[in-house]
């Protein structure tokens, strides 16, 4: 469990995060903000109380739209495999890797394990190594790898 304080205050609250601001654009009550003093600040309202905080295994965010990067780091926290850092969207499963980036060129993202990778939309296959799988792709391009077996 983590203590909350419901906030006197309102108007518009944002919280910055890794030099992105993220939060309301709207009046929004009520507004909470952590109290709890064994749990871990992760970003501060503008005006000093706490947004969002990590106690053991659960987290807590007064305000909405939280930025990738926070995301992306409550999911490390909670032992989540990251594909990559890019803020893309990214879906995997068991057996599937799929991903899409807003620009025409050359990106890699990690895996689990090295081998091939089909992707299922073009069939052109790729190499991972070292965690590592490089590709080209188009602007928007969605693609969707799926790893061939030995016996492919």
């Amino acid at each position: 469990i983590i203590n909350m304080e419901l906030s006197k205050k309102s108007s518009y609250e944002n919280a910055p995060f890794d030099g992105e601001r993220f939060g309301f654009h709207t009046d929004v009550l009520p507004i909470y903000s952590v109290s709890d003093g064994d749990a871990e600040k992760i970003a501060d309202y503008e005006r000093g109380e706490c947004a969002v905080a990590v106690k053991g295994d659960r987290a807590y965010s007064g305000v909405g739209k939280l930025p990738p990067a926070l995301w992306r780091r409550l999911a490390k926290e909670a032992g989540v495999f990251i594909y990559t850092e890019k803020n893309i969207p990214v879906y995997g499963d068991s057996r599937f890797i799929a991903c899409q980036f807003p620009e025409n060129g050359t990106d890699s993202i990690e895996v689990k394990s090295d081998g091939i990778y089909k992707d299922m939309f073009t069939g052109k296959r790729y190499e991972a190594k070292d965690g590592a799988l490089e590709f080209e792709h188009y602007e928007y391009q969605m693609m969707m790898f799926v790893k061939e077996d030995k016996k492919n």
